[in-house]
């Protein structure tokens, strides 16, 4: 998995740069008579298409697999102020050789329950 700062410096680059570069080149290649201006730009759209691609799925397996949740308890009647709860959902051995962790806000699903998509759930039956 990426860390943050390798994330957001190619997520920057998959955004803004590589198509900021893609127009520019189309656009003054078209002014200046670039060579090859269409295979260039469609090379880089597609490098751009792939490294978004890529760090779809490390921001997927980011988020499907927290370290722990955060849930609201209840308010504090005084301040207005929300009681949090913590819980982990790993073993602490393995949090603490982490640099970071991540919490999901929310109810952490059941134990031991299988998540699957509407009508998975069906019986099949051969005849």
């Amino acid at each position: 998995m990426l860390n943050n700062t390798l994330y957001d410096r190619l997520k920057f680059v998959a955004l803004i740069v590589l198509p900021t570069l893609a127009t520019f080149y189309l656009g003054f290649g078209q002014v200046w008579n670039f060579p090859e201006t269409d295979k260039v730009v469609t090379s880089i759209t597609l490098l751009a298409a792939a490294l978004g691609a890529i760090l779809q799925i490390s921001n997927a397996k980011y988020k499907a697999d927290p370290d722990g949740y955060v849930t609201q308890t209840g308010v504090n009647p005084e301040t207005g102020l929300p009681h949090t709860q913590f819980s982990v959902s790993k073993p602490a051995s393995e949090l603490l050789s982490k640099k970071e962790v991540t919490f999901k806000v929310g109810t952490p699903p059941p134990p031991n329950v299988k998540l699957t998509p509407p009508g998975d759930d069906e019986e099949i039956v051969e005849h």
